[in-house]
């Protein structure tokens, strides 16, 4: 066996940095989380019939269909990829850039690699009419808060 020359040394650490990127942009970031514990998201008033929103500070997104408003993460189900932060968000679809997955706008998968929805969660409104995305609540895609 021969010994490694410098060639084959730059050859592996440069091919090691540049996929490094890649791989750390894909995994979750730790503290980082779709929804943690209750947040306010504004009032109904403030979101209109076929808009979805990211919720701030937050990889959770609200919106409002037909049925009512309803909330959901925006962890990618494929690799953990946050979609706010890599990717787009709109009120008919959201795509993932890590990997090309793409979401309708209730979470279901459009195209894969991902292969489960979107996670949801329980929406309220408090005391004063303000809405609280509930991240401790998982609920089934089609729950709505009728407001």
């Amino acid at each position: 066996m021969r010994e490694p020359t410098r060639r084959d040394f730059l050859l592996t650490t440069g091919a090691t940095v540049l996929l490094f990127p890649t791989l750390t942009a894909c995994g979750p970031v730790p503290g980082d989380s779709a929804v943690i514990g209750q947040v306010p998201a504004g009032t109904p008033d403030e979101l209109g019939v076929g808009e979805l929103r990211v919720i701030p500070g937050t990889a959770g997104a609200i919106a409002r269909d037909a049925g009512g408003i309803y909330a959901m993460s925006l962890i990618c189900t494929h690799a953990n990829c946050d979609m706010t932060k890599n990717g787009s968000v709109s009120s008919s679809e959201i795509d993932c850039a890590c990997h090309g997955s793409r979401f309708d706008a209730n979470g279901a998968v459009l195209r894969g690699p991902a292969r489960q929805p979107l996670e949801h969660y329980a929406v309220t409104l408090d005391d004063t009419g303000q809405l609280i995305v509930d991240g401790n609540r998982v609920v089934g895609a089609s729950v709505r808060l009728k407001a």
